[in-house]
């Protein structure tokens, strides 16, 4: 059964937890192998902690956090600890910034 949404949770693409009654948690669970294998505009994405490890991913699913950079320092906007977006909302929300990259590595969206 649906249920409004109240607070940031109408913010965020996906949810993982949610506290629906005090004590009470709900947790999402992706259905594994849903997502396509092959897909076009992969993305690079890298650990938070580990920035030489990287995958690509396809930009439509909530599968990364937005790392907002600016040429002083970066920081991650997520709204919740462990938040999935995807990439186009996550260059929305570094409006006064750019996503962080590593140039100096691969990377899945360069020709």
């Amino acid at each position: 059964q649906p249920i409004d949404c109240t607070g940031e949770e109408c913010n965020v693409d996906t949810l993982r937890t949610v506290e629906v009654v005090d004590g009470i948690f709900y947790e999402y669970v992706r259905p594994p192998c849903v997502y396509q294998a092959f897909f076009n505009d992969a993305k690079t994405v890298v650990r938070r902690r580990s920035w030489w490890r990287l995958t690509c991913a396809d930009p439509r699913t909530e599968i990364a956090s937005a790392a907002c950079c600016n040429s002083v320092d970066r920081e991650w906007n997520d709204l919740y600890w462990g938040e999935r977006l995807t990439f186009a909302s996550a260059v929305e929300r570094c409006t006064d910034s750019d996503l962080c990259s590593r140039r100096a590595r691969p990377s899945c969206d360069e020709d």
